[in-house]
């Protein structure tokens, strides 16, 4: 474990998780629906890029267990209350989806997340996940951090979700940060599919109190590269 402007910063995570793909006919421009089960599912719009990118983020859940179980279907009516919408200037449908692990060769503590943000007609939505395993000597042990999202901020590739800690447990529970920290953030960078052959990066960290509707879009501390995985983030 590390730290980042003084804040302790998550470099490992991942518990088990079944995650369900449903086949999907790749249509540009069409519904897409990302079901995670915490009542408010993604409707949006996909193009062939984005909808392949989304295929690989549950696929990455899947391949690395955190907790997070999501299913991703096409077609149907949209609900206009479930579309996403623009949280900065700009316009467009803003979200992450994401899932895979970090960490394995830096700081060598394999770290599995699971992520699914996005912002509706009745404001943010959405759950952040990341597990530590204890399957490497000298890692601290299994640990799981469960959170919401109360805000996202988007720009261009790279985003920033927060939000309250709901769960924490084993090597990451409450009792290794600093009292009041209650906030976990997560800062992305998309880089594409993971047949480009650059990988997508990630930093997750706990925050103080009150944080959790300061997001920014972050500008390079994502240093992590996620070793086994894909993150889709949509402008």
């Amino acid at each position: 474990m590390t730290s980042r402007l003084g804040r302790p910063v998550l470099a490992v995570a991942a518990t088990l998780a079944v995650v369900m793909l449903a086949p999907v006919i790749a249509l540009a421009g069409s519904l897409v629906n990302v079901d995670c089960g915490d009542g408010a599912p993604l409707s949006t719009t996909a193009d062939l890029t984005t909808l392949t990118s989304l295929q690989a983020s549950i696929q990455g859940m899947v391949d690395n267990p955190s907790g997070m179980s999501c299913s991703l279907t096409q077609g149907g009516v949209a609900d206009p209350t479930l579309l996403g919408i623009s949280t900065s200037n700009g316009g467009g449908d803003r979200f992450v989806v994401g899932g895979g692990r970090y960490g394995r060769e830096f700081p060598n503590c394999p770290t599995n997340f699971s992520l699914n943000a996005h912002v509706n007609g009745q404001g943010p939505h959405g759950t952040q996940n990341v597990t530590m395993t204890n399957s490497d000597k000298g890692c601290p042990g299994q640990g799981h951090i469960r959170a919401n999202v109360t805000c996202l901020a988007v720009n261009g590739n790279d985003a920033e979700i927060r939000g309250d800690i709901l769960d924490q447990t084993g090597s990451l529970g409450p009792q290794f940060f600093p009292a009041g920290d209650t906030v976990l953030v997560t800062d992305v960078q998309d880089n594409g599919k993971p047949s480009s052959g650059v990988p997508d990066t990630i930093v997750q960290y706990v925050d103080t109190t009150g944080t959790d509707l300061a997001c920014a879009p972050p500008s390079g501390d994502q240093y992590f590269t996620v070793d086994n995985g894909n993150i889709t983030v949509h402008d």
